[in-house]
């Protein structure tokens, strides 16, 4: 069936299913109906869940964490005594590489890189293949 003076909306089909229709069968709108609030509740469940994804997401990655704390070594950047790894990009994670296009290769060190929230450190191997 169609409602042509209805616009596109679940309460005015609703609506528009109340209105006598010539062969229209009740059983064709009570069968509407349930699957009208299957399909709502459906919709309602996935946003209730993608709703606590986010809100326990929020909660894991902004929530407190003791960071291990860094001790400056000589390895580190001595322009910023904060982080290790600052400033970045930096000639002082570069290697000289004759093999690459521009000459230069990156050359970082576990030790030079933050710590992980878990307290290890990443693998900067991937990082490492990569022209300067």
């Amino acid at each position: 069936f169609t409602c042509v003076s209805c616009p596109r909306c679940c309460a005015t089909c609703l609506a528009c299913l109340d209105s006598p229709r010539q062969g229209w069968d009740p059983m064709k709108k009570d069968r509407f109906k349930k699957l009208l609030r299957s399909v709502l509740g459906l919709v309602s469940l996935l946003a209730f869940v993608g709703l606590t994804f986010c809100v326990v997401s929020a909660i894991v990655h902004f929530g407190t964490w003791n960071a291990p704390s860094e001790n400056f070594h000589e390895d580190c950047d001595p322009l910023d005594t904060t982080e290790c790894w600052l400033p970045f990009p930096s000639y002082r994670h570069m290697i000289a590489d004759g093999s690459t296009e521009t000459g230069w290769r990156v050359n970082l060190h576990p030790r030079r890189l933050p710590p992980l929230k878990g307290g290890g450190s990443m693998d900067p191997s991937f990082l490492n293949e990569l022209d300067g």
